[in-house]
């Protein structure tokens, strides 16, 4: 049998500039990295990044070569039908989804509003693509699942300003993997979607997305290995670039206490589960044209602290160290810690001591890794936060992710639900079912930039049949409790709220502290009243036959029948 394998991209940006001063006028928004290039410096990133990288479209197609060296060739294409993805054995896909024109048009955006904390809703104004005519536009397949993309769109809010004018960025993206020889699964593939309020500047610092030039076959680790992109050292880093000549788009912060709601119409319900950097989100899933859905999200945006530590790698205490081996081992770096990057020569890295190599490590903001390394390198700078910019984002859980989550989780079609949290880094996944609650690591700096304490938020929207599969409750309502025990096991006083609506479950904990603090949820329900005839009070008679009572169900529909040997009417089951 012939194995496919498809490669797993990355693209790592390196900022090999010294001594970057940033104005302390720059919002939190704007921060630069540090960039220290001497030899045997070590740098960490915790941070929630807006994914530059990622806001151009691409579509390529992999061709393997039948050698023992397993190498294959890649092409750009715009259409399926080119021969180089036709004759391909994978294609590879991020489309980023235009702004709907037409009712029955699928995969595209359909509005963007804010709401104001007195409820006054703010309709948003489509303005422009960033780069309308970018070189790697493509039109989708259908038949493959492939949707035809456009640029990230900026949109204005008129009443909504934000601190730098009333711009925003709303990117909602497709990314998937299309093995051409063999059944496609559409829920394998994963959505991104952000909202960024920006201003165009024309002092950028960032990734551009106009190619000075773009080879049409890009090979394997070669100077185009993802495609036509060019960087310009500058003063601020770039959100989103466009297509306007030495300008590109920054971020700026939220307006305070206000909502925003993306609604995005999908051929395909997004499958499994959601997590993002939001507040008391709000999920809506309708039927839409032929056999798409609605998905309407509102929540408020959050903001989310960035840890950073750096330092000569002969200077670092034990703990430091021992985390940078681990993530930066003998033979390779830990795939599950983060992107990491490094300016030894290419062949000659592993054998470089840590005190020569100069190596800069960004931690994925989820995961067991990232978890460890707060704990470890947070004390070391005191609990603090180097910046806490604002953020609304959420995204699709990898399938690798849910491997070995409970199966009521994972079984059965459409979205479980959606996990968010302001926490620099979480649990990779969804909750955790141990000892009959559902847990969940979250972890911080204990302080904001300003050293006032930083308060935690969690939020966990959850399909209520979802819930019951759980704890194989029955349609009775639902009740909650929450807690969220530090890491030496004491309570923390936190804000708990949790209600059932509309066939989903709202639970949320606030106003927590860190550093690494467990939410638990624990479920549970009144039991059932004893219906008059599920027990007889009399004693029968030798030899007749007792009489037992079944309950069964359909729907929310309940109905019980009494007899020797009850049976369910049709279309009912016994619970």
């Amino acid at each position: 049998m012939k194995k496919f394998i498809t490669p797993v991209l990355s693209l790592v940006l390196v900022f090999a500039v010294a001594g970057i001063s940033q104005a302390a006028s720059l919002e939190d928004e704007q921060w630069v990295r540090p960039s220290h290039v001497e030899a045997g410096y070590h740098q960490v990133f915790f941070e929630e990044s807006v994914p530059t990288l990622d806001t151009y479209p691409h579509m390529f197609g992999t061709k393997y070569n039948n050698d023992a060296s397993n190498s294959f060739d890649r092409y750009v294409c715009t259409t399926t039908s080119d021969p180089h993805c036709a004759q391909s054995d994978s294609i590879d896909f991020s489309s980023i989804l235009p702004v709907c024109t037409d009712a029955a048009q699928q995969d595209c955006v359909e509005s963007f509003k804010s709401i104001s904390p007195l409820g006054i809703i703010d309709n948003g104004v489509f303005q422009r693509y960033t780069v309308p005519n970018h070189v790697n536009l493509f039109t989708g397949d259908h038949s493959l699942n492939i949707p035809t993309t456009q640029t990230p769109g900026i949109w204005t809010l008129p009443g909504t300003p934000n601190s730098g004018g009333n711009s925003y960025g709303v990117v909602v993206a497709v990314n998937g993997s299309i093995n051409m020889h063999g059944n496609n699964d559409y829920t394998k593939q994963q959505i991104n979607s952000f909202v960024v309020p920006v201003s165009l500047t024309s002092d950028g610092f960032g990734s551009s997305d106009i190619p000075a030039s773009c080879d049409p076959k890009m090979d394997n680790g070669g100077p185009n290995h993802f495609g036509c992109q060019s960087s310009v050292p500058k003063d601020v880093t770039c959100a989103l670039t466009t297509d306007q000549t030495g300008q590109c788009y920054v971020r700026r912060a939220f307006p305070v206490d206000y909502k925003f709601q993306l609604v995005a119409r999908l051929s395909h319900e997004p499958a499994a589960w959601l997590h993002g950097r939001m507040s008391d989100p709000q999920i809506s899933i309708t039927p839409g044209a032929g056999k798409g859905v609605i998905l309407t999200v509102t929540a408020n945006p959050v903001k989310v602290p960035v840890l950073y530590y750096g330092d000569f790698y002969n200077n670092m205490p034990k703990a430091a160290k021992d985390f940078i081996v681990y993530c930066d081992g003998a033979d390779k770096v830990q795939v599950n810690c983060g992107l990491g990057s490094t300016r030894s020569t290419p062949g000659e890295y592993w054998n470089t001591p840590h005190d020569i190599r100069n190596f800069q490590l960004a931690m994925y903001g989820y995961g067991d890794e990232s978890i460890l390394g707060i704990k470890a390198l947070a004390p070391l700078v005191g609990d603090k936060a180097s910046v806490a910019p604002s953020a609304w984002s959420f995204h699709t859980l990898p399938t690798t992710v849910m491997n070995g989550a409970n199966s009521c989780f994972t079984s059965g079609a459409g979205l479980k639900g959606i996990v968010t949290t302001n926490s620099t880094a979480y649990s990779e996944g969804p909750p955790a079912f141990r000892d009959g609650s559902l847990q969940y690591t979250v972890a911080s700096p204990h302080f904001n930039p300003d050293s006032s304490v930083f308060k935690g938020s969690y939020n966990l929207v959850m399909r209520s049949d979802v819930a019951r599969c759980i704890y194989k409750f029955s349609n009775a309502p639902i009740k909650a409790s929450i807690s969220v025990v530090t890491a030496d096991g004491n309570n923390d006083v936190a804000t708990t709220v949790s209600n059932e609506t509309g066939g989903w479950l709202y639970l949320s904990a606030n106003n927590f502290t860190f550093s690494a603090p467990t939410i638990q949820v624990k479920l549970s329900q009144d039991a059932p009243a004893k219906t008059s005839g599920s027990t007889s009070a009399a004693t029968p008679a030798p030899g007749v036959p007792m009489k037992s009572t079944i309950t069964c169900s359909k729907g929310k529909t309940t109905k019980t029948v009494t007899g020797i040997k009850p049976v369910c009417p049709t279309g009912y089951k016994k619970k």
